[in-house]
């Protein structure tokens, strides 16, 4: 038997062909930067805030300790040995598995970091299929993995990596449900934002209006079941916590934190200048529980913007623009500039250039604008961080690559990038 024949007789499988036509192979490549990275770093701990304190609370847990810190932290808002909520269980607990099974090596960690991150890569990708073609959603999946916020954020231990990972699965398999109706994929959004929340609350306050999209365009019963599901999975977390408070506190004094230290007198600087770095002194807060701490800060933050409503509103502006810019906001980060700047100027012009093409009345659409300025919302109130804006960071290259793709990204009508359909 010739070779060539024997070559027809054994055609290759059926997923290598698909992963091939696809273009999926290429995600192992995209990792690569960020080993090379990781590789680089070895077992060193990168100095960046909060990292101690994600690892101490997941030490803590293979201690037998709980969810808590070894040390205070936050100017005494979170206590040594106390039971806290503050960091979320989410981070702490995939920090902690990995100890138990590996220990604590930091190379190693960090490979959990980016291998959760080429499921997001997937997850990202999936998502994009429902608006571009495939060579345009493997395109989009590229740039994602070239991000240097991304590469960076790969390296550190802290609730970014694991939230986005859960933030991409619940968009994926919600936009998925609303095309296709399949309960199956309900079910797992549901899964998978119950699991976020447990990360960290972004999407607390976005809930019901995932729910209230799901009952307009599908029926109200499954936006029920949606609550339903996410609900029974944050329940035994909520409930810990109000234990261990003695009254009602699902999850964290976070929102509290962040309200009473970025809408304060000690942010004295100009629009362009003012950093939000400096934080009030902290008040007396001994022989509170958690959920006390919380209640103390946000009726000190409710009583200064009752007290000072223009400086609030200014504050907001200020971090609206912060949020939207390009620059590093940081002056230690200036240095990164010439890495980080090219990468954001061109998601968040390109967002804002691309919404004409993006704009549509389908549910998925709406959802991602909506999301946007829920998340903008969020940042205006509460904070001031370019960290935090790597949560949006995909929809912001979604809607590029959405615009690009469709020719025209501004004055454009909108175009839905599918096959032409011959008509008689």
């Amino acid at each position: 038997m010739s070779k060539s024949s024997a070559h027809k007789s054994f055609p290759a499988p059926s997923w290598m062909m698909e992963l091939k036509r696809s273009g999926l192979w290429v995600v192992p490549l995209l990792l690569v930067p960020h080993l090379l990275v990781a590789a680089h770093f070895g077992n060193r701990l990168v100095e960046y805030p909060d990292q101690g304190a994600y690892l101490s609370a997941a030490e803590n847990i293979l201690a037998g300790k709980g969810l808590s810190l070894s040390f205070d932290a936050l100017g005494g808002f979170v206590k040594k040995g106390e039971p806290t909520s503050y960091y979320g269980l989410g981070a702490p607990l995939f920090l902690a598995l990995q100890i138990a099974i590996f220990g604590q090596n930091y190379f190693v960690l960090r490979l959990g970091n980016i291998l959760l991150f080429a499921f997001s890569l997937l997850f990202f990708r999936g998502i994009c299929l429902l608006w571009i073609r495939e060579r345009w959603a493997n395109t989009a999946m590229i740039v994602m993995s070239l991000s240097p916020f991304y590469i960076a954020f790969n390296q550190l231990f802290l609730s970014e990596m694991p939230f986005l990972f859960c933030e991409l699965g619940t968009f994926f398999f919600l936009f998925s449900y609303l095309k296709r109706g399949a309960r199956k994929d309900l079910i797992l959004s549901s899964i998978f934002i119950g699991l976020s929340l447990l990360v960290r609350t972004n999407l607390l306050l976005f809930l019901p209006v995932i729910a209230i999209v799901i009952g307009f365009n599908k029926r109200w019963s499954h936006a029920l079941m949606y609550l339903g599901i996410a609900i029974l999975v944050v329940a035994p977390y909520c409930i810990r916590n109000s234990i261990n408070s003695g009254a009602f506190f699902p999850f964290d004094g976070k929102a509290a934190l962040n309200i009473w230290q970025f809408n304060s007198d000690v942010h004295q600087g100009g629009f362009w200048s003012e950093n939000f770095e400096q934080a009030p002194q902290m008040p007396n807060l001994d022989g509170l529980t958690e959920k006390g701490r919380s209640d103390v800060l946000m009726s000190i933050a409710v009583k200064w913007i009752r007290q000072h409503p223009i400086r609030f509103l200014r504050f907001a502006a200020m971090k609206a623009v912060r949020f939207l810019s390009p620059l590093p906001q940081k002056a230690a980060n200036f240095k990164y500039a010439v890495l980080l700047t090219p990468y954001s100027a061109m998601i968040v012009f390109g967002f804002l250039l691309g919404l004409p093409a993006f704009w549509s009345r389908e549910p998925k659409s709406i959802l991602v604008l909506l999301l946007f300025l829920y998340t903008l919302t969020i940042e205006m109130i509460f904070m001031a961080a370019t960290r935090h804006r790597l949560l949006y960071d995909p929809f912001f290259l979604l809607v590029t690559i959405n615009g690009i793709a469709c020719g025209v990204p501004f004055l454009a009508q909108r175009q839905l990038i599918r096959p032409r359909v011959a008509t008689s």
